[in-house]
Formats: structure tokens, C-alpha cells, sequence
């Protein structure tokens, strides 16, 4: 089972896709091969790059709030089975 801060690495590097479509986004915008693109073409692709840039920033700020609820749970009930764990040694 991935623990919470392997969870939290693959997050991280999903959310790295929200850079790669800014960066596609600026190559499309300021290389000079793209100079020669048809405006109304060179818009659309802009528009789109955008949009899925903000469509997948949406989902992983989503994701992020649904794992540190996650790691709320998953530390109050670690710490629970710890001291249920202490009392059977107990008895």
C-alpha cells in the first residue's frame, strides 16, 4: 500500500503537467515557427492549450484538497490503532 508521502510525490508530479501546457503555451505564443500561423488558427490553439491548462489545474486543486483530507483521517486513525495496539500490550 503507497504511503502518504509517496501519494503526495505522485501528486506533485501530475500537477507538473499544468507547467508543461504553460510552456507549450508560451513556445506556441513566441517561437518564430509558429510566426507564419494564421492569427485566427494560432488563437485557437492558444485558447485550447489554455483551457486544458485550467480544466487540469481545477482537477489537482480538487485532488490536493481530497489528500489533505485524506491525511487528516489517515493520521487520526493511525494514531487511534497505536493506542488500541498499546492497550492490548497492556493487558
Amino acid at each position: 500500500m503507497a504511503d502518504a508521502i509517496s501519494m503526495e510525490e505522485k501528486i506533485m508530479r501530475a500537477w507538473s503537467l499544468v507547467e508543461d501546457l504553460d510552456s507549450l503555451t508560451k513556445y506556441v505564443g513566441d517561437d518564430p515557427y509558429f510566426e507564419g500561423m494564421d492569427a485566427h488558427k494560432q488563437d485557437r490553439l492558444l485558447n485550447v492549450l489554455i483551457g486544458v491548462r485550467e480544466l487540469q489545474q481545477m482537477r489537482m486543486n480538487d485532488l490536493w484538497e481530497n489528500f489533505e483530507e485524506f491525511i487528516v483521517d489517515y493520521y487520526k486513525y493511525k494514531r487511534i490503532a497505536e493506542m488500541v495496539n498499546e492497550n492490548e500490550e497492556e493487558t
